[in-house]
């Protein structure tokens, strides 16, 4: 096969001046350009140049029109990282000789991710020096650390309610304190991508502050069992998910078990069956329905007006407190589990159980 030589004139204007510069372009340059092995994230490409092209310097690699590399001019192919999901990709090969000539485009190479990543995609700082990671707190997982710029804790697991939740970071420093940034992902999907809609946390630290505790809301359509949360801290920015080369701050890694409404109806199902031996008598004198609730809760007492209550876990802790509005109560926002609701009756407090699924 004969190499087909054409000369491109380009104009390259410069500040008082105008000059020719002559490129040669060579072609045709492949033979094939496939992909395989294709996943939600990576992609292998391979090539083969034209019989006669022994003189090949380099292949420039485009993506969607922008340079994604450069290979060797004995290269055959290149696995391909960092892709998004259920996305359509167009790539193109420019070939340079070793006399410094340029091919045109190749023909475009289409390839279209899959659904699922084949793998989480990397995140760390390159300094450690000044700010670190020091404190996750969230439900089973209490974990200080030390500078690592990143840190796989997948080890620790905690235990998600679908609903709100509570999280704490703390920044740690070596010498004086700054103001850093916070960011947090739930792969509530598990799909093995951070998506912007599972950020569940986003928030500056003050200079001065000793750390942050923020609420979050598992949402109800999150697949259940285990999954990866990402915890980013970052000096100088808003800290994104998949970034290797921010330069001070950390990233660590947790696993966060999400229990399925399901999962939690049959338990508090169960524990609503318990006899209330430490219950007011008087509760049979109480109606609250409908129990268990995933919304509001209706009473039906002898007392016409609205009475203050209060929302305590099985543990004591109060939850909430207020006041019925036409004897209503709208627990929508709370986290499944075992309540012990409590109103005055009369010259007594009366408590029943309440269970939201």
């Amino acid at each position: 096969m004969n190499r087909i030589i054409c000369i491109l004139m380009i104009s390259v204007s410069t500040v008082g001046f105008t000059k020719e510069r002559s490129y040669s372009l060579i072609g045709p340059i492949l033979n094939s350009f496939t992909a395989s092995n294709v996943t939600g994230d990576t992609a292998e490409l391979s090539w083969s140049a034209v019989s006669d092209s022994t003189d090949i310097d380099a292949f420039i690699m485009y993506r969607n029109d922008q340079v994604y590399g450069w290979f060797d001019g004995s290269d055959t192919s290149a696995v391909i990282k960092g892709l998004s999901p259920k996305t359509l990709y167009q790539f193109r090969i420019v070939v340079l000789d070793q006399l410094g000539n340029y091919s045109d485009f190749s023909d475009a190479l289409y390839v279209l991710t899959t659904e699922t990543a084949s793998a989480y995609c990397l995140a760390s700082s390159f300094s450690t020096d000044y700010e670190y990671i020091d404190y996750v707190g969230l439900n089973e997982i209490s974990n200080n650390s030390s500078n690592e710029g990143y840190y796989d804790f997948t080890d620790l697991i905690a235990n998600l309610s679908i609903g709100i939740n509570t999280i704490e970071l703390r920044p740690g420093f070596i010498g004086d304190s700054y103001e850093e940034s916070f960011a947090v992902w739930i792969d509530y999907n598990q799909n093995k991508v951070f998506e912007n809609s599972e950020q569940v946390v986003s928030v500056a630290v003050p200079i001065g502050d000793n750390g942050i505790t923020t609420n979050f809301v598992v949402p109800s359509t999150a697949t259940g069992g285990n999954t990866r949360m990402r915890v980013a801290m970052r000096y100088d920015g808003i800290p994104i998910a998949c970034n290797s080369d921010f330069a001070y701050g950390e990233v660590e890694d947790y696993t966060v078990n999400i229990v399925s409404r399901r999962s939690a109806n049959t338990t508090f199902r169960a524990l609503g069956n318990l006899e209330d031996q430490n219950f007011d008598k008087k509760k049979s004198t109480i109606t609250m329905y409908p129990n268990p609730t995933d919304g509001f809760i209706y009473l039906d007492y002898e007392q016409h007006q609205d009475v203050e209550y209060s929302l305590r876990d099985i543990s004591g802790n109060l939850i909430k407190k207020g006041k019925t509005e036409g004897k209503r109560i709208n627990l929508s926002e709370l986290p499944i589990g075992v309540y012990v609701f409590s109103i005055p009756y009369g010259n007594e407090v009366v408590s029943k159980r309440v269970i939201i699924k």
